[in-house]
């Protein structure tokens, strides 16, 4: 019997019937955590969150991400990390 591995908190055995993928194993480490992804997309000017970061940020929706105007997202990062974020973005 091979050794269990512990995801943040979710206890998964693997063997050769049940491979956990790189991806796989993310997928788990990030639903485990209560976080979630975003992409940011400077040509259209918008964020598209994954539904893990919607609900981290209590956006109601029911598909697998949903799409922000940038000017939105900049009303969701806290004030002392705005300036810098937007720097970035908008180089």
């Amino acid at each position: 019997m091979k050794p269990p591995l512990w995801l943040a908190g979710e206890l998964k055995t693997l063997s050769l019937e049940n491979p956990l993928t790189l991806a796989g194993k993310y997928q788990h480490a990030l639903g485990s955590s209560g976080m979630g992804l975003w992409e940011l997309n400077q040509q259209q000017k918008t964020v598209i969150l994954d539904q893990g970061l919607a609900t981290v940020f209590e956006i109601e929706n029911s598909n697998e991400s949903i799409k922000l105007p940038l000017n939105d997202w900049y009303k969701r990062i806290h004030p002392d990390d705005l300036v810098a974020f937007r720097s970035i973005v908008e180089m």
